[in-house]
């Protein structure tokens, strides 16, 4: 990973981190999001995630020989654009779990990672490989 990539990845870690602390989104936590069948908090669960999970994945064992490259791991992803998917039906309950702590407390691991990151990332190799973990 670069040192422009991690500056634009700790940018809009950084935007999500604020946008997750707002009054607007707590005070619609429990409210339907734009996405249906997705709550505000479902959704803000799944921005703190992206933040969230870069944590899991350095921290999380890398098992297996062959590597998988980020084009690799997307390419396989089926059935996106299905609402009702596997993929889809995951993501959303993963979100869910992740929002049902709060938004209070949500937001406070996405700022105390985000923090943590912002150290953590200028110390990692560039070629570093990491487990893909959805959960610690």
């Amino acid at each position: 990973m670069t040192d422009e990539i991690r500056k634009t990845y700790l940018q809009a870690a950084e935007n999500a981190v604020h946008l997750l602390a707002t009054e607007q989104v707590h005070r619609r936590w429990e409210t339907e999001s734009v996405l249906p069948g997705m709550s505000v908090g479902g959704l803000a669960g799944h921005l703190a995630r992206s933040v969230l999970q870069v944590e899991w994945f350095l921290d999380g064992q890398v098992v297996g020989a062959e590597p998988v490259s980020p084009v690799r791991y997307y390419a396989r992803l089926a059935d996106t654009s299905l609402p009702d998917s596997a993929l889809n039906v995951g993501v959303r309950a993963r979100s869910e779990e992740t929002a049902a702590a709060g938004p209070t407390v949500v937001a406070e691991q996405a700022r105390a990672a985000w923090v943590r990151l912002t150290q953590r990332l200028g110390t990692e190799s560039a070629d570093r490989r990491v487990a893909v973990l959805h959960r610690p």
